[in-house]
């Protein structure tokens, strides 16, 4: 091909003028010989609204067990829900006189039905057949599941998430997989507004021969492979506990994808362990939390000792080797002092390149979240105090504590805190302030920090400067 002629962008369409970057390309195949891309989280969501806004089309992602692929479904489909003006539910956590309300009348939900190809029956999946009917008409019908029944129903609007796909009976699958070429199951055609999707475990007990080249080309397929970054930014946009993010991220290798060394055998490490870890220590902190503010009793069995019932909470879902390395890093957490920090920033403890004065490493995400914890306190302290002299005073010793700090520690550690700020303050801001407000505050933070950079250390303005940059290219 002769490139001269597409040297400029100029005739381009004004999409591909204003949006488009060369040099895009494909990411590197995971599987060569199925042709599968690797998505990034951020391109999986990206592809779920496609299926969403095109719902003849299905998606089957597969990845390591544990990694994620589940909680990322049932987020979109919050999101879709939210979308729709429409209550979100997941059929598995409804049952009985709800559940059968629900199948009769769909209209005001939008259902998450997460469907086990590996764990169904044959009935489940097809059907049980009405003998009755069979006698009087010679010939045999089925009787279809509830959750056929209930999507359906012409309003039914969801997801269907076919999991563990490549572990389903092959009658089964072949039943399941009506869903993504004809839109039917078990003789009925489902509502037009489902979308379906479907999940797959890869490893070493999971492999894609269940799946023929035939099957797999009614689905756009790919590889979810996650980075920590991509992890954490995910993590704290859906609530994960802050400790157990910035713990995973001090070493990403062992503390979010790793595995727990138990007495009878190995417990697994990785974003869908720890988001059971984070949904039992965010119970055990609002349980304290109710007993400090509202004389609420603990619950039958607590020690009254935070650390030792979080400990408890987590060791089912991470084993006890993993719970005590993380209960000993949230200790260091709370044991920083504020001053000693700004004395050490000053003194230039925390550079890697100071002799005989190197910060250990395994504290710097424990550093992050203590700074990132007290900026907040001291931050909110003064935007909301009723004298203005007052409220100034508290705002310019924040603003000059900070920029101690952070002109007192290396690049990296400089950006993982102006990160974790950001998310507080800017983009996921409490509740009652809009996103107006909320860059703002941001702005009212780091404006006068930079201010004083720009005006006295070069290469501390040159840095925040570059950190904020790429940030706003993430975002």
């Amino acid at each position: 091909m002769n490139t001269a002629f597409y040297l400029s962008k100029e005739a381009a369409p004004p999409i591909y003028q204003r949006y488009g970057r060369g040099g895009a390309g494909v990411q590197p195949r995971a599987f060569a010989e199925k042709n599968f891309p690797q998505w990034s989280l951020k391109e999986l969501t990206y592809l779920l609204n496609q299926v969403y806004n095109d719902k003849n089309r299905s998606l089957l992602v597969f990845g390591e067990a544990g990694i994620g692929k589940s909680s990322v479904m049932k987020q979109f489909a919050k999101q879709a829900a939210a979308k729709e003006g429409r209550e979100p539910k997941s059929l598995t956590d409804i049952q009985g006189a709800d559940r059968e309300t629900i199948i009769k009348d769909p209209s005001r939900y939008y259902i998450f039905l997460d469907l086990r190809a590996g764990e169904l029956n044959p009935e489940q999946a097809q059907g049980i057949p009405d003998v009755e009917y069979g006698r009087k008409m010679g010939y045999l019908k089925f009787l279809p599941p509830d959750w056929v029944k209930l999507v359906s129903n012409p309003n039914f609007s969801g997801m269907i998430l076919l999991d563990e796909l490549n572990r389903s009976d092959k009658s089964i699958l072949n039943s399941l997989l009506q869903l993504t070429l004809d839109r039917v199951v078990s003789g009925h055609k489902i509502s037009d507004k489902v979308m379906v999707v479907a999940a797959a475990n890869m490893g070493a007990s999971f492999d894609l021969q269940q799946l023929d080249n035939a099957q797999l080309r009614r689905f756009k397929a790919g590889v979810l492979v996650l980075q920590p970054e991509e992890w954490a930014a995910y993590a704290r946009k859906y609530g994960i506990n802050k400790y157990m993010i910035d713990y995973a991220m001090s070493n990403p290798q062992e503390n979010l994808f790793g595995r727990g060394k138990e007495v009878n055998e190995d417990i697994p490490i990785n974003p869908a362990s720890l988001e059971f870890a984070s949904n039992a220590m965010n119970q055990v902190e609002a349980d304290y939390h109710a007993h400090n503010e509202k004389g609420t009793p603990l619950p039958e069995g607590s020690s009254g000792n935070i650390y030792h019932d979080i400990r408890v909470a987590l060791s089912g879902d991470v084993g006890d080797e993993y719970a005590n390395k993380f209960l000993e890093w949230l200790e260091i957490v709370h044991a920083f002092d504020w001053a000693e920090i700004i004395q050490k920033a000053k003194s230039g403890e925390f550079k890697s390149t100071a002799k005989g004065k190197q910060f250990d490493t395994s504290k710097k995400f424990a550093l992050t979240r203590y700074v990132t914890d007290e900026v907040l306190q001291r931050f909110e302290k003064a935007r909301l105090h009723k004298d203005e002299a007052e409220k100034k005073k508290l705002s310019v010793m924040l603003y000059d504590e900070l920029h101690t700090i952070l002109q007192g520690v290396d690049k990296e550690q400089l950006s993982f805190i102006l990160k974790s700020l950001a998310h507080h303050i800017k983009d996921s801001p409490p509740a009652g302030i809009d996103a107006l407000q909320a860059a703002a505050n941001w702005n009212n933070l780091i404006v006068p920090i930079a201010t004083k950079a720009k005006a006295s250390d070069p290469e501390f303005f040159s840095n925040l400067q570059k950190i904020t940059a790429e940030m706003k290219k993430v975002k």
